[in-house]
């Protein structure tokens, strides 16, 4: 029950972030929530197996974020990348098919 109060309130909290890293950190406590629902039900293969991949992925993201506050010389706030992303070429298509 933990897990998916987590997750949904996470992921809710989440959907209203205008900051690049608040999103991805709520994502990722959202995640969280999956893991522990998982190991709440027995799968702990599978909860640890989720935890291990997205550790790596988010990873990945948070500095793929991280590249891209940089090039947008310190925006972070989502709300003005809408214009700027094209300034990144082809990095900023694949951070945002990512």
């Amino acid at each position: 029950m933990v897990g998916v109060l987590t997750a949904l309130v996470a992921g809710t909290i989440g959907l209203v972030q205008n900051d690049i890293k608040r999103v991805l950190a709520y994502s990722t406590v959202s995640q969280l929530g999956y893991m522990f629902l998982a190991m709440g039900v027995g799968a702990f293969a599978g909860g640890v197996f989720h935890l291990s991949t997205h550790a790596f992925f988010k990873a990945l993201l948070f500095l793929g974020s991280g590249a891209v506050i940089h090039a947008l010389h310190g925006q972070q706030d989502m709300r003005y990348m809408g214009e700027d992303i094209r300034e990144l070429g082809n990095w900023g298509t694949g951070e945002l098919l990512s």
